[in-house]
């Protein structure tokens, strides 16, 4: 899919965002060839807001997905 067609998408999906009440939004995508879309529409702090929470939320994600692997791996050699 070309960037065009991409973020056209993006843009519908945006509108209709906005039909329904939304009025801060953020939208990133990414693919493994490098493709990247990003759109944001709204206050300036509420976009800045979802983007924080956003992080926040992924990086409590990746620490405790690291958290069970690691602990899964552990074997008690203590006995």
């Amino acid at each position: 899919m070309t960037d065009e067609i991409i973020m056209a998408k993006v843009s519908a999906f945006a509108q209709e965002l906005r039909e329904l009440g939304i009025e801060d939004f953020i939208f990133a995508a990414g693919s493994s060839d490098g493709t990247l879309a990003l759109q944001y529409d709204g206050d300036a702090r509420g976009v800045a807001f979802l983007a924080m929470t956003t992080l926040m939320n992924a990086m409590f994600e990746v620490i405790e997905e690291q958290d069970v692997r690691i602990n899964y791996g552990r074997k008690d050699n203590g006995q």
